[in-house]
């Protein structure tokens, strides 16, 4: 009786189904670390759809300000035709962990190739960025949380 008393409470109040956890934007962005590696079911609008090979677009929420990254994954290129419509995406929780061993990686790189040397300005402005950022947060690495796309639904257009 204690076991079936403790799977109905823990039942339900996850938003956990079939097709995986269902979240909303805001609730993505308050702790996208809790859904690292699980399967979500997210709703929002397309805000944009990246013009440039349509792998990636951003999803928001009831405020305009808060957007979650989704990346195609496996799943073919997005449709700018996309932009403000609401969709329903399937996928995985996926973080970039961006620490100083990642920081000072890419400043190698970035170092090493001197072909574009406005890029390279660039670059090494965004690592100083995040090294500060980084140092700033007290954490051991700075989180970038997308989800990659298995499937996505339109439900809505604008």
């Amino acid at each position: 009786v204690l076991a079936v008393a403790f799977l109905a409470s823990c039942s339900g109040d996850s938003g956990e189904t079939a097709d995986g956890i269902d979240v909303t934007v805001e609730q993505f962005n308050a702790s996208p670390a809790e859904y690292t590696g699980k399967n979500v079911k997210i709703a929002g609008t397309v805000d944009h759809v990246c013009k440039h090979g349509g792998k990636k677009m951003f999803l928001m929420g009831a405020d305009p300000a808060d957007r979650v990254k989704i990346q195609t994954g496996e799943h073919a290129p997005f449709d700018v035709a996309l932009e403000g419509s609401d969709v329903v995406v399937h996928g995985v929780v996926h973080v970039l962990k961006v620490d100083e061993h990642y920081l000072a990686n890419w400043e190698t790189e970035v170092n090493a190739d001197s072909s574009d040397p406005d890029q390279k300005e660039a670059d090494l402005c965004d690592i100083g960025s995040l090294r500060q950022r980084l140092t700033e947060s007290g954490e051991e690495f700075l989180g970038f949380y997308h989800v990659e796309c298995q499937k996505f639904e339109e439900v809505a257009v604008h």
